[in-house]
């Protein structure tokens, strides 16, 4: 996990906005993971690491929340979503 140095708001003011270390979220990892486990029911860490291009140890670590979500993972998940809808 990541450590935290500095007071919050020090480091909010050095970066000129009003960002809180550990408040601010996309989308909860748990929600994250279970969209990922109804799309891609068998192998969701493989077809996670295809389109993330990584491991499937990381794929792995990144639907647990351990690491942060790859911008490409949200895109793909709303591809397959739209796909669904029509």
């Amino acid at each position: 996990m990541y450590r935290q140095y500095g007071d919050r708001e020090v480091v909010a003011r050095e970066i000129g906005c009003q960002f809180r270390p550990g408040t601010d979220r996309i989308v909860s990892r748990l929600l994250v993971k279970a969209v990922c486990k109804a799309i891609w029911p068998e192998s969701t860490d493989a077809n996670v690491a295809t389109i993330c291009g990584c491991s499937v140890r990381n794929a792995a670590r990144i639907l647990s929340g351990e690491l942060a979500l790859p911008a490409i993972l949200l895109a793909a998940i709303n591809i397959e979503l739209t796909k669904r809808q029509q």
